[in-house]
């Protein structure tokens, strides 16, 4: 990872009323074309740009839905949500190919 590539601030809840610290910044690497389901419908949509991690524990506070999707070798796909309010998704977990990624157009990035 280059120090560029990584997250320049903290990045927290998108609820106003929330704002929890979900990842502290130069924690994930940035990463294009992922795909979420929309976070008011059923429908996907594709956000352009997210934060890659390696490692579930990086995060500061993050929650796991249930496992929504089951391949035929048994690996889950999980979405992230916020662990305070439970909006989401706002990213996911893909436990087969072990990557986790955060949308960035979902969270609100802190520049303080």
């Amino acid at each position: 990872m280059t120090e560029t590539n990584l997250n320049p601030n903290n990045i927290r809840c998108v609820n106003e009323k929330c704002r929890t610290l979900i990842l502290k910044k130069n924690s994930a690497e940035l990463k294009t074309n992922l795909t979420l389901p929309e976070m008011t419908s059923k429908s996907e949509k594709i956000s352009s740009r997210g934060w890659f991690l390696s490692n579930i524990y990086t995060f500061d506070n993050i929650g796991v839905t249930k496992p929504t999707q089951m391949d035929s070798f048994g690996n889950d796909f999980r979405f992230l949500i916020c662990a305070e309010c439970e909006i989401g998704p706002l990213g996911y977990l893909d436990n087969a190919n072990k990557s986790i990624f955060l949308a960035e157009d979902r969270v609100f990035q802190d520049d303080a």
